[in-house]
């Protein structure tokens, strides 16, 4: 009985790591998609590059929580992502207008593996 009990709580333990590594993977995914996008953007600098990266994980973190698919995944992105452009930069530029989509749909590739 004792033995059951703790192979039940090794089961348990290794479910939180499990979910835990899960989270982290996500939001390190969309964060360095958020700083990679964040170059090809005119107007970056050290601090853009370091607030992008810590948006996107903080928004990583939040879609791997309520478990988002392709669409919703794919609007939040690309929504979070303009509007940190747009903050971060005072305004935007055509050249904008050309990152955000591939952000858009590279989130929504993100969404497509957390829905397996």
């Amino acid at each position: 009985m004792n033995r059951e009990w703790r192979a039940g709580l090794a089961r348990d333990h290794q479910l939180v790591r499990n979910e835990t590594r899960r989270v982290l993977v996500s939001a390190w995914r969309l964060a360095l998609l958020f700083a990679v996008a964040n170059g090809f953007c005119p107007g970056d600098a050290l601090g853009t590059y370091l607030g992008a990266f810590a948006v996107g994980g903080l928004l990583g973190v939040l879609l791997e929580r309520m478990r988002a698919a392709r669409l919703l995944s794919a609007t939040l992105g690309l929504l979070v992502f303009f509007l940190f452009q747009w903050i971060s930069r005072g305004g935007l530029s055509a050249l904008h207008l050309f990152v955000l989509l591939p952000v858009g749909a590279i989130s929504a590739h993100l969404g497509t593996a957390r829905e397996e």
